[in-house]
């Protein structure tokens, strides 16, 4: 019989998730020593930290100054950086952060207007870092009452969460990715416990990133119904008018603004397409002339695809009336996995969401007594997503191949394939009489 290591034999997904928390950690380290060697103007270093702050900073200080008309004004917002904030930052070579967000998320980031750019960073890390552990926790909490209560089971939350390379990032690069997850956190769970009002809220909340809602947001409406509808929009109607009120006409100029700045941005022959997990990434990166209208068509249809392929789950979902908390986990997962694929606009660092999806397709798969022939393949696929994330940048600018992307592609085709083996087998369960009780007895 050929000898086979141990890595190489069957394993529970519990143990694969474990030694891939082990390899990311080595390809980390590999990383991080390699930087040491690295000449001074390609190394990471303390002038490379925290320089997506500078627009959060940078708003915060024109809203205080009572300039919060020029956040959409990109050449205005420059010159202001130029002049205020990169004299701050020794040795960094200044350039444009831009400002995305609708104008209600620069009101918080006044807070930060007094303090020198150190000061807010070391402020803005702290409070990530605290919304990362506060996501861990609720996480772990989750899989110790969903899932299992050994340590085994429940650990593997935090050193895939805190150790994944995305975390890394968005922690150098003084991102907001850690309020999102904290976010997306309590919406999925509230989701998953049928809590409509409080996911609601929530993802009226996660609306400062357009991106990240927007997809979770219509599932959560349709599986939830109108209250869930309801609470997004008292949320939506509180920003607004809080909008209004401190930065009058802002929400207009966001609205005009936007699409003009993001197109002109990506339309630029050195946009950093490799930085997005999205379809759209993928294929720019490939196509000789972004702008072309080929790859736009090819772009447009391969999102429409994955979305009618979410629509498609939640259809078996409501169709098949497998409406239990597990094949809500299913419903919540897909939708998360599916998101950067739909997405126009998706960086890297924001893949760390992708942890909440996980938690709850681990607790799908182990609460189902079902088994299909996908399930192996989802958690290989899911695997090598993990894998992949602190390689991707080099792959994709080597390579000119974003394979973080087809792994992600390919995993949320298994994730359909795998809810569709199971919607049948609920299907045929499905007798007459017991199909006209249900119609009968349905509060939908």
């Amino acid at each position: 019989m050929a000898f086979r290591p141990a890595l190489l034999r069957p394993q529970p997904a519990r143990n694969r998730l474990w030694q891939v928390g082990g390899l990311v950690a080595l390809i980390l380290l590999a990383l991080t020593l390699a930087n040491q060697f690295l000449p001074d103007e390609e190394a990471v270093t303390r002038s490379t930290l925290g320089l997506d702050f500078v627009p959060f900073y940078s708003a915060g200080r024109l809203v205080a100054e009572g300039r919060g008309d020029l956040l959409y004004d990109f050449d205005a917002l420059g010159a202001y950086q130029r002049e205020h904030v990169w004299p701050q930052i020794p040795d960094a070579r200044p350039t444009l952060g831009h400002w995305w967000n609708p104008p209600h998320y620069a009101l918080p980031m006044v807070a930060f207007a007094s303090l020198s750019f150190d000061e807010a960073v070391n402020r803005w890390t702290l409070i990530n870092i605290v919304c990362l552990l506060a996501s861990v926790a609720l996480l772990v909490h989750f899989v110790r009452r969903r899932v299992d209560r050994s340590w085994t089971s429940w650990a593997v939350v935090p050193v895939l969460v805190i150790g994944s390379y995305p975390t890394m990032q968005a922690l150098g690069h003084g991102q907001n990715t850690m309020i999102s997850l904290l976010l997306l956190t309590g919406i999925a769970l509230a989701w998953q416990g049928r809590r409509a009002i409080l996911a609601g809220l929530l993802c009226g909340l996660l609306c400062y990133k357009p991106q990240l809602a927007a997809l979770v947001g219509l599932m959560l409406i349709l599986t939830l119904g109108r209250r869930a509808l309801l609470s997004m929009m008292i949320v939506g109607l509180i920003t607004f008018a809080i909008s209004q009120a401190l930065l009058p006409g802002a929400i207009a100029t966001w609205l005009v603004e936007t699409p003009g700045n993001l197109a002109t941005i990506q339309g630029a022959s050195d946009y950093h397409w490799h930085r997005h997990v999205t379809l759209v990434g993928f294929i720019n990166t490939l196509a000789s002339d972004p702008n072309h209208w080929m790859p736009r068509l090819v772009a447009s249809l391969a999102r429409a695809a994955v979305f009618v392929g979410v629509l498609w789950q939640w259809w078996q979902y409501r169709w098949t009336w497998d409406e239990s908390r597990i094949a809500r986990f299913r419903v919540i997962a897909i939708t998360i996995f599916a998101t950067p694929l739909v997405m126009p606009f998706y960086f890297d660092y924001d893949l760390l969401l992708m942890a909440v999806g996980a938690t709850l397709l681990a607790a799908d798969m182990h609460r189902e007594t079902r088994r299909t022939p996908f399930d192996s393949a989802v958690v290989w696929l899911g695997l090598l997503v993990v894998v992949l994330a602190p390689l991707s940048v080099m792959l994709s600018v080597e390579t000119g191949i974003h394979g973080l992307v087809i792994a992600q592609l390919f995993l949320f085709g298994t994730l359909l394939a795998r809810s569709q083996r199971l919607a049948d087998a609920t299907a045929e369960t499905m007798t007459g009489p017991l199909i006209a009780f249900r119609l009968i007895t349905s509060r939908r």
